[in-house]
């Protein structure tokens, strides 16, 4: 039996493995132990994991399942939209829990890893753009991409 867990990242308002479930049932997923499991990692970690990732931590947890039933199930989670998927410059894939706010992120091009952050400097400014070209802000998607100094002393 799989049992809630505490957020990995204070960035995500509180979703439960429960309501997680909630969401499958109502799209109308079938959720097979290894399902579960499959959710249970996306909720618990709520980072931007790739299908190895999510597999490599499904066996930590001493549970059997193959990284292809892991790949299917996140098909599945995607094509109901429960999960979204971000294809890296570098070819791999990363998941993450759908209708989760979108902060800032910073994608190193070279080994895919995503930094989220947040400015209130950056969101002032977006704010007031739209208010200059006269609308209302809803939301907002930032995406950085770059690729690590070798010395950050450089910069």
């Amino acid at each position: 039996m799989l049992i809630d867990c505490e957020p990995s990242s204070e960035m995500f308002p509180s979703i439960t493995l429960k309501d997680f479930i909630e969401q499958c049932r109502a799209k109308g997923i079938k959720l097979t132990a290894q399902r579960r499991l499959v959710a249970w990692v996306l909720v618990c970690e709520r980072s931007h994991l790739d299908a190895e990732q999510v597999h490599a931590l499904a066996l930590h947890r001493g549970d059997r399942v193959s990284l292809s039933t892991v790949y299917r199930t996140l098909s599945a989670f995607c094509s109901a939209d429960l999960v979204t998927v971000r294809t890296c410059p570098n070819g791999r894939s990363r998941y993450e829990l759908a209708g989760q706010p979108n902060p800032y992120q910073l994608i190193d091009d070279q080994d895919g890893t995503i930094i989220e952050f947040s400015d209130p400097a950056i969101e002032r400014a977006h704010r007031m753009i739209a208010h200059q070209l006269g609308y209302t802000l809803i939301t907002c998607r930032l995406e950085l991409h770059g690729m690590r100094l070798r010395n950050p002393e450089q910069d």
